[in-house]
């Protein structure tokens, strides 16, 4: 998680573990129904157990707080519609989202041009969605993410030569691995791609990483050698 105004300054730290946490509820949901957010799912999500006057007066303090940032820094408006949902205007042009981007990139209708998977393999390359944040209410967007994301960049991979493009290859499978670790194509041909580029060094701690996040996963030892891997086609 992190948020850079149209400055280039860092304001992460302006928000506080609520302000971040409201941030992202009443953003990803603006993205999923176009709608919001009512009150009652953030009090739900947020303030569950507390009691009802303390949770009002929480969320208020905090919509307010955020408010305030959203307007400042965002150029833009922390709005509650009429259909009693708080909404992030996610669509204005002030604001650059990778997840946005992302879904924008997803969607479309057409073939995706290299030029759209190559920008999703730069996201996608720096990590999984808010890997470091662990909401119950984020997995579902972050499973859809990586869902998509991963049977895009495995199609892709199937594409690539390793003679030809070995550095490629390697932030391909890297981008895969971020999604879907247990991907042994993109393991493989990560190895492979190192091997070729002469850091055999640097393949067998990817090959023995896998072997033990495999062993870790399915409580049984990963079939093939390091061996079998590097002589693999």
């Amino acid at each position: 998680f992190q948020v850079v105004n149209s400055s280039g300054i860092d304001i992460t730290r302006k928000f506080t573990p609520i302000l971040k946490e409201l941030f992202l509820l009443i953003w990803f949901y603006s993205i999923k129904n176009d709608i919001g957010i009512s009150n009652e799912k953030i009090i739900e999500i947020l303030w569950h157990g507390f009691i009802e006057s303390s949770a009002q007066n929480n969320k208020a303090v905090s919509i307010a707080k955020l408010r305030v940032i959203i307007g400042e820094e965002f150029f833009s408006e922390l709005s509650y519609k009429e259909t009693g949902c708080w909404k992030i205007d996610y669509k204005n042009s002030h604001i650059l989202n990778d997840y946005y981007e992302v879904l924008k990139i997803i969607n479309l209708e057409t073939e995706l041009s290299e030029n759209d998977i190559l920008n999703i393999v730069d996201l996608g390359h720096r990590g999984a969605l808010l890997s470091n944040l662990k909401y119950k209410w984020l997995d579902e967007f972050k499973v859809t993410t990586s869902n998509n994301m991963s049977k895009i960049f495995v199609k892709y991979l199937e594409t690539l030569t390793i003679k030809d493009k070995p550095e490629h290859v390697i932030k391909v499978a890297d981008s895969i691995l971020n999604y879907d670790c247990m991907c042994e194509d993109a393991m493989v041909k990560k190895c492979k791609a190192l091997i070729s580029l002469g850091r055999h060094t640097m393949a067998k701690e990817v090959y023995d990483h896998y072997s033990i996040e495999y062993r870790s996963l399915y409580k049984t030892n990963y079939a093939k050698s390091f061996t079998d891997i590097a002589n693999l086609g």
